[in-house]
């Protein structure tokens, strides 16, 4: 199969980038070419694609921690819209416990609130856990919250022990 690159001009000063294979030309680029015959397109010199992400002092998202009580601890992370873009949770239960998003701008009534998303944090003594990244976060249009309980259904208000899960919850 041969790669003949060709370029045609087309209306308006636009060059196309073609590769001719087995007859079919497939376009490549686009670059439009100015009157002083310079790149007048997005692949300026002057505003070049980045390659790599540079470290940042601010900007990152907000975290948000919680050490489990004796409770179903009932937490409202932010009051207002956001987006949920990491999640960890640790424990050292014998048995998973269930943690609970909530689409609230307040602290959930927990057993009575319907969670928008459970997330199972399985239980070992020993300690084990999730890790959950979202590049594009999970929308909460009103505000995010959260709840931990022994049981998975909506409407379960088992209280979780104390100094058992860890939660941390990256958001903006």
């Amino acid at each position: 199969m041969a790669d003949n690159t060709t370029l045609n001009t087309g209306t308006g000063g636009d060059v196309i980038a073609t590769d001719d294979i087995g007859g079919v030309k497939f376009p490549r680029s686009k670059i439009t070419i100015g009157a002083d015959g310079t790149n007048d397109g997005d692949l300026s010199t002057a505003n070049p694609m980045p390659t790599t992400e540079a470290p940042a002092t601010s900007g990152g998202l907000v975290m948000a921690k919680l050490i489990s009580a004796a409770t179903t601890n009932a937490t409202s992370v932010k009051g207002s819209a956001g987006q949920v873009y990491a999640i960890e949770a640790f424990s050292t239960a014998n048995t998973a416990v269930y943690l609970k998003l909530f689409n609230l701008s307040a602290a959930p009534t927990v057993g009575s609130d319907s969670p928008v998303k459970i997330l199972t944090v399985p239980g070992n003594t020993r300690g084990a856990g999730l890790v959950i990244n979202w590049d594009k976060g999970i929308a909460f249009s009103t505000g995010i919250a959260f709840c931990l309980t022994t049981g998975v259904s909506d409407s379960d208000t088992g209280a979780v022990v104390a100094n058992e899960i860890i939660v941390n919850v990256g958001y903006k």
